[in-house]
């Protein structure tokens, strides 16, 4: 049995959830409709996955994950990876990337803020769409003042490493 959340719109959000029903069971997911050319699947990001026998998320091998535009979907890319159930009746989910709950951001943020830290500040920009907390998190060095020539930047010319051994 398979389940799937989905969000609506334009999201890089999935959640799979499977039952095994045997040991040993192999399956390639294909998750289909990316729209992006870059993703980060590309550079070697990959799902994470949690069972019940097995509760903290883990990152699958980036060797087992592959993103590819695929003509039997319109041409949208695919990522599609490869997994390998080991326990018997247990419940396996899949996710995008580590899950991190907006309500458990704003705590952390709370906490940090009720600490009075002097190199911190939080303020509120503003609301989004859904009335949640546009935060701006300033962080200095601890109220020393800085001046305009403190931000200055003068790049550097490059450096070339010749690899090749002398002459003689």
């Amino acid at each position: 049995m398979l389940e799937v959340g989905v969000r609506k719109g334009c999201s890089t959000i999935f959640e799979l959830k499977k039952k095994v029903l045997g040991p040993e069971e192999r399956v390639i997911f294909n998750v289909v409709n990316f729209s992006k050319t870059k993703s980060l699947y590309r550079d070697g990001m990959s799902p994470v996955v949690k069972s019940t026998s097995r509760p903290k998320w883990q990152r699958l091998p980036a060797k087992n994950v592959y993103y590819y535009r695929c003509p039997d979907h319109r041409r949208n890319y695919v990522m599609s990876f490869a997994f390998c159930f080991d326990q018997e009746d247990d419940v396996y989910q899949f996710a995008y990337c580590y899950p991190y709950t907006y309500s458990r951001l704003q705590h952390y943020l709370a906490s940090l803020e009720r600490r009075n830290l002097p190199y911190l500040q939080r303020e509120q920009l503003g609301l989004s769409v859904q009335q949640r907390r546009l935060d701006l998190l300033t962080i200095t060095n601890s109220g020393k003042s800085l001046r305009a020539y403190d931000f200055t930047f003068t790049p550097s010319p490059p450096l070339y490493y010749n690899t090749t051994p002398p002459l003689m």
